[in-house]
């Protein structure tokens, strides 16, 4: 290199383009080594002293999350461009190759040859294209079905308007009459046909191309009461969508159905399901039910009416979580009341320890969900769509299995004589649901109502006290909103009178001495409740009136003078509070205080 610049400084021994080749040689020796340098340096960084297996598991984690959120996406790709190491793992990994990307053609053969002889994965959405160029690129993916039908073992149809609905499924899937194979899809393991619209039966097409799917475990169809396919057979995943009221199936068909699967583990039924009455054979004599020792989890779609009918169907473990979520034209508090009245038939007998159940309700539905779920909710909405987003199923996951009740208490009114008087309606029903489900082995309690005062809590101090009771297992609580102020009164101890006899006589009380009953003292007894309580957690709550901080304190207080100290105090997102002046306050009552202030404050 430095002879190269001494030629270029002496003017006579200029050559221009011979030193420039000269100088591009060196560069590209450079270039060499600085890559070959930066290739040994990464060698050395902690991601690749770990072993090929642990990469390949990371890599195959973030292709599946990648289609999970969109699968026809092939972005996830772009691993095999990071560095030379990944793209050999990533080349020779089978398993990230087997969601063939049918929106690249260019890449499918490709993708086949790397997946090897693994099973396949055929997703149909609408990326596909507009309906002018949908028909040949589904007569290419059927092509691709027929030739490789042996090692297709997941099909996805999803979000398809019902013009191109009946074209995908007759063009992936077309009648035996033009089919020159035989169909037999030995790997076939899943069949799912999601958000999609048609007014013709999917389960007619189905069952005509998919002769031989003995391996088939997940099915999700919509619009079909053909419960008689062959299809509905071991399944271990089914979810049916019907919207149409004429598209329940027969009693028998139904039963029938659901005896040949008893190893389902999760079944979802919504909309028009479930026959309109209890199976019974020809001679009007009823069966027994189908009994589904495996299932796990269950969800129900449907009119309030049908939900004792459904329990006539399906005998389900204790352990099972149920959820049920029923329409009522009426009202909400008929809704509330009809599924209310067959708790009795979910819970047999009424004495068992309830793992877990959760009951929503809005203007349009109400849901239940049954033990082992970690969770109890009732929740009552009346101004929101659904309340899933407002407490989510993994609220409680932390908590290993404790006993978990919620309760969402808040009626927004309006002033009108018939708001109030729904509220109060549900304001019963929360006691009616409760003295209808076993919550006596509590370990969690959550109780969330809106920040305004100015809504109807519905549950009051009596309610509260009958219900809930003493709990001694208790020991974190959970606090949403204005409801706190009720949460607390009841908190703090409350004085019961007992009789003693002064410490100076004997403890021996004759009934005969007339003057024992003058020689007796009055002892006021703090009666606390939640006595082991060791954690409350407040979030979203105005202190900007003293007298909010001042009861919080007094309870505290009060509890601490009983011998019930709370050992940690948690404060979220709490409004007007005077930090310092508060947790100075606290630090003599309550062992621990955490503190957390909102982002958007």
């Amino acid at each position: 290199m430095q002879q190269g610049m001494n030629s270029i400084r002496n003017p006579l021994l200029i050559d221009h383009a011979h030193t420039q080749r000269r100088i591009d040689d060196e560069i590209a020796r450079l270039r060499g080594t600085i890559v070959t340098l930066i290739t040994r340096r990464n060698d050395l960084s902690p991601i690749f002293r770990l072993p090929v297996e642990i990469i390949s598991t990371i890599l195959c984690h973030y292709q599946q999350s990648a289609v999970a959120e969109d699968d026809t996406s092939v972005e996830w790709t772009q691993i095999t461009h990071v560095c030379r190491q990944w793209r050999d793992i990533s080349v020779n990994l089978p398993k990230l190759w087997t969601h063939i990307a049918f929106n690249y053609p260019k890449w499918t053969d490709e993708m086949l040859i790397r997946s090897r002889n693994l099973g396949l994965v055929i997703s149909v959405s609408p990326s596909l294209g507009t309906h002018s160029s949908l028909g040949q690129k589904l007569r290419f993916i059927q092509s691709y079905i027929k030739k490789h039908i042996t090692r297709v073992q997941e099909i996805n149809i999803r979000s398809l308007p019902q013009g191109r609905y009946s074209l995908v499924l007759e063009t992936l899937f077309p009648p035996r009459s033009q089919a020159t194979s035989t169909r037999y899809a030995p790997r076939l393991t899943s069949l799912r046909l999601l958000n999609c619209s048609l007014l013709r039966d999917p389960m007619l097409i189905l069952e005509g191309y998919f002769v031989y799917a003995n391996k088939l475990k997940v099915l999700e169809v919509i619009s079909t009461n053909n419960w008689d396919s062959r299809l509905f057979m071991n399944l271990i995943y089914l979810r049916v969508e019907n919207p149409q009221s004429f598209q329940r199936p027969s009693a028998i068909s139904f039963y029938s159905a659901l005896k040949r699967m008893p190893l389902l583990q999760s079944l979802e039924l919504r909309g028009a399901v479930l026959p309109d009455h209890p199976p019974r054979d020809r001679s009007g004599n009823g069966f027994g039910p189908a009994s589904l020792l495996a299932l796990k989890n269950l969800v129900l779609v449907d009119e309030a009416a049908t939900l004792p009918i459904f329990f006539a169907y399906v005998n389900f473990p204790s352990a099972s979580l149920i959820s049920v979520r029923c329409s009522s034209p009426a009202s909400e508090y008929r809704c509330i009341s009809d599924t209310v009245a067959g708790l009795p038939t979910i819970y047999t007998p009424l004495s068992l320890p309830v793992r877990g159940l959760r009951l929503d309700i809005t203007k349009t539905y109400v849901n239940i969900r049954h033990p082992e779920s970690l969770q109890v909710d009732f929740d009552i909405w009346s101004d929101v769509p659904s309340t899933e987003a407002l407490l989510p199923d993994d609220l409680v996951t932390p908590f290993n299995g404790d006993a978990f009740l919620s309760l969402g208490l808040a009626w927004k009114t309006t002033g009108a004589v018939h708001s109030t008087v729904e509220a109060m309606e549900c304001r019963g029903a929360v006691a009616d649901f409760c003295l209808a489900v076993p919550c006596k082995q509590l370990s969690i309690l959550a109780l969330t109502s809106s920040k305004s005062s100015k809504e109807l809590p519905l549950m009051d101090d009596a309610i509260f006290q009958d219900i809930l009771g003493t709990q001694p297992a208790l020991h974190t609580v959970f606090v949403t909103g204005a409801i706190l102020n009720m949460l607390l009164k009841n908190l703090s101890p409350q004085t019961q009178t007992s009789t003693q006899p002064p410490p100076h006589q004997n403890n021996t009380n004759d009934p005969n001495d007339p003057f024992a009953a003058r020689t007796q003292l009055a002892v006021f007894i703090p009666k606390v409740i939640f006595p082991n309580m060791r954690t409350l957690s407040i979030s979203d709550v105005d202190f900007s009136h003293p007298l909010a901080s001042n009861l919080l304190f007094d309870c505290l207080f009060a509890r601490s003078v009983a011998g019930n100290k709370l050992e940690t105090v948690i404060l979220s997102d709490c409004h007007g509070l005077k930090k310092g002046h508060l947790i100075e306050l606290l630090s003599h009552v309550v062992s621990n205080i955490v503190y957390h202030e909102s982002p958007f404050d």
